[in-house]
Parts: C-alpha cells; sequence; structure tokens
C-alpha cells in the first residue's frame, strides 16, 4: 500500500513540474543550419543573396506573406505564438528574419535564436499590429518607438479576433495602416532567455486582451516536438524546435543547401507557384475558440464587413472604393408586345379585355372592367348612399345622335324664318 502511495506521489510531482516547468528547445540537441538547408529544400529554393549568404524563396504562391497567410496567433506559456498552417511554418516563423525583395518576393535569412514570432507590435483604436523584424535590425530597436518597418508590411487586426482561429478573417484593409501606424504605441513586453542569452517580445498582454475580447483567453503549453513539423490539440502546441549553433559540423564541414539555385532561374513572385501543402479551414484542428466562434456566430456575421473580410487573392485590393452607380438600360420591346394604348382603349369601349402589356408604358392606361352586380344582390362592402349618388350623376346612354340634333337643327331654322 505504502509503495502504491509513493509511486502515485513521483507520478503526481512530475505531472505537475511538466506543466510548470516549460520544455527547453535544447531537449532535440544542438543542430545547425544543415537542418535547414535540408528540410526546407522541398519546399522552395535556395540560392546566394549579396550581403545575406543562403536566402530561402518559398513556392508558396504570389499573395504569401509572413505572419499573414495560412496561420494564427495562439497564446501560450512563451506569450502570443505564431501557429502556422504550412508543413514548413516550424523553422521560418521562429528562427532568423524575413526581408523582401522587388523581384523574388518574400525571403528568409536563417537564424539559430528560436521565439514565439519574430515581429514588432503595436496598437491603435481597438487594433492590433504586427510586422517582421528586418534582418541586421538589434532586438532593442525594434521593439523601441524609431522602428517604422515599411507601411505594406504591416498587419492590423480588430483586437477582438486577436486569437481567432481565422483572424485572416477580420484584417484592416492595407490602406489604412498609416493612420494606425501613426497613431498607435509600442507594445514591448519582454520576456528574457536567461539560459541562452537572448530575449523576444510576448506581444500584448493576456488581462488587455482579455479586456478587449470580453471573455477568458486560455494558455496553451508549447511541447518540443521529435521531428520537423507542428501539431496542436486543445491545450497544446507540439513544434520542432531544435537548439542550433552557427558552426561547423561535427565532421568540421561547413553547413551549406545540397542544392542551389542560381538567382536567374528562379521565378519572380508573381509567377511562383505554390507547391506547399497548407490546412484549409475544414483541416483545422478544434482549438479553444471554435466553439465562441459557434456561440457568437451571429455577432462575427454582424462585424464581418467587406471592409475586415480579407481573403489572400484580395489582400492587395482595397476596399473602400467607391461603388460605381449602376446604369440605366433602355427598354427592348420583346416579342409579342401589346398594341398601342389607343387600340387597347377601343378594345375596352367595345367590351373586350384589356391588352396585356408594359404597366410602366406611356399613355392612358386602361382600366378592368367591373363585373356587374346582379338584381337583388349589393355589392360587398358596397354603401347604399354611393349607388343614389352615383344614379343622380349617370346620364342616359344615347345611342344615335343623329335623333337629337335633326330636332335641334329644325327648331333653330324656324326661329330665322319669319312667319
Amino acid at each position: 500500500m505504502k509503495t502504491a502511495i509513493k509511486i502515485f506521489v513521483v507520478m503526481f510531482v512530475l505531472n505537475v513540474a511538466s506543466v510548470v516547468c516549460p520544455e527547453k528547445a535544447s531537449a532535440q540537441g544542438p543542430m545547425s543550419y544543415q537542418v535547414f538547408y535540408d528540410e526546407l529544400s522541398p519546399y522552395g529554393e535556395w540560392m546566394m543573396y549579396p550581403n545575406y549568404g543562403y536566402v530561402w524563396v518559398p513556392n508558396a504562391g504570389p499573395f504569401f506573406s509572413p505572419y499573414q497567410t495560412s496561420g494564427h496567433w495562439v497564446f501560450t506559456n512563451y506569450g502570443w505564438t505564431w501557429a502556422s498552417d504550412y508543413q514548413w511554418g516550424w523553422a521560418p516563423f521562429h528562427y532568423g528574419r524575413w526581408d523582401r525583395d522587388p523581384y523574388y518576393g518574400w525571403i528568409w535569412i536563417p537564424g539559430h535564436e528560436w521565439g514565439p514570432a519574430w515581429v514588432s507590435w503595436r496598437r491603435c483604436e481597438g487594433y492590433y499590429g504586427w510586422a517582421p523584424i528586418a534582418p541586421g535590425i538589434s532586438l532593442e530597436y525594434a521593439y523601441g518607438r524609431d522602428y517604422y518597418p515599411p507601411q505594406e508590411r504591416w498587419v492590423f487586426c480588430d483586437e477582438r479576433y486577436i486569437d481567432d482561429p481565422y483572424v485572416s478573417r477580420y484584417y484592416a484593409p492595407r490602406g489604412e495602416n498609416h493612420r494606425y501606424i501613426e497613431r498607435g504605441e509600442v507594445i514591448h513586453n519582454r520576456h528574457d532567455e536567461r539560459e541562452r542569452g537572448y530575449y523576444y517580445n510576448e506581444g500584448p498582454r493576456r488581462e488587455e486582451v482579455e479586456r478587449g475580447t470580453h471573455r477568458r483567453v486560455e494558455t496553451m503549453e508549447v511541447r518540443n516536438h521529435d521531428r520537423p513539423g507542428q501539431d496542436m490539440d486543445r491545450n497544446s502546441l507540439s513544434i520542432y524546435r531544435p537548439e542550433i549553433h552557427r558552426g561547423k559540423e561535427k565532421d568540421n564541414s561547413i553547413p551549406a543547401p545540397r542544392r542551389i539555385t542560381d538567382k536567374d532561374n528562379i521565378r519572380p513572385e508573381k509567377e511562383r507557384p505554390n507547391v506547399n501543402k497548407d490546412r484549409t479551414e475544414t483541416d483545422k484542428p478544434i482549438i479553444k475558440g471554435d466553439e465562441r466562434n459557434k456561440q457568437n456566430k451571429g455577432m462575427d456575421e454582424q462585424h464581418r464587413t467587406p471592409e475586415n473580410k480579407v481573403t489572400p487573392d484580395n489582400r492587395n485590393q482595397q476596399h473602400d472604393a467607391p461603388v460605381k452607380p449602376r446604369e440605366e438600360q433602355p427598354f427592348k420591346k420583346e416579342e409579342g408586345a401589346p398594341k398601342p394604348a389607343n387600340e387597347r382603349g377601343k378594345e375596352q369601349q367595345m367590351g373586350g379585355q384589356p391588352a396585356k402589356g408594359n404597366l410602366f408604358e406611356s399613355g392612358p392606361q386602361t382600366q378592368p372592367i367591373k363585373p356587374q352586380a346582379q338584381p337583388g344582390k349589393q355589392e360587398v362592402g358596397r354603401d347604399k348612399k354611393a349607388d343614389k349618388k352615383d344614379a343622380k350623376v349617370k346620364t342616359p346612354e344615347v345611342k344615335d345622335k343623329r335623333k337629337v340634333e335633326e330636332p335641334v337643327k329644325k327648331a333653330e331654322e324656324e326661329k330665322r324664318t319669319p312667319r
């Protein structure tokens, strides 16, 4: 009995320690840049770039942007962490830096420090914004007030949906970035990685996000993945994050890509295909946030306007363009068109049915013939006084006008002739 109690206590202590103490990125052992060169080659091209050395160009399509497409934010024990839907997302969004070339588009420069996301954070008027940190920029400067990445590299999102699994639906129009950048304030929530000798920015504080979203933000645990890739469930994010050193291999060889593409043979950004198998919305794992979306579906649809509903296909378009007025098209006369209005009037006088035609056509409109009431019965809803009034106004119909005109002419002639 005592042995069973001891075993239970030991297992309980180990479980508590695994939850309280985050796993270290060095659990998988030190590795060189060769792991990046080998694992990312199937999803892009390695080339030699001036001032950077070997850089990676992803084949992710013409609309790819780091920390924008195919991913979302989750709050972990390391702060706000970018959970990518790409199979290769474990490396470029947590190591190294991103830069943009006017011809090749986005390129990735490898780095040895792991972080939840290497971005600069801002907040303005109910929006959170982030932008990738460029290579060669110190963290002290990147997290300060004087660092201004280019306007088109920023992404701003409604603060109520910062933790939404489909956060890309709530991106603000890119044309409004200048206003958010000028009026925004820098978010610098520093987290020191003492064992590694560096630090990173955790992003917005959880208490602040909870005030904006009016709900509790759960903390997910980051765990080590045993092979390149990442996986996520309701309570944890498993990601491959080995400790990287910038030196040589164990055999003193210099790390290098096994296949290097000449820069003249790399397609431009607009012509680059998307060979990556990223998860679609239906393939994404169910995490905390999907349940909230089902409960608040009506509220989400209310705020999901064309101004903040952005997809990768229309990310570069302006959503505040004026709507063109609809042009009026001329009326086309179809086959079997109605007869002119005067002919319809003749048919009405002769007791025929009114011609069917366009009600908006010019000319006098024919009135439908009212059915005559049967003798001895009163029409429903008709007043007797109205019937008497109509009887006084009605005049007898004259079938032959000549019988009336001839006596009048004779009387006038008799007056003119002297007796």
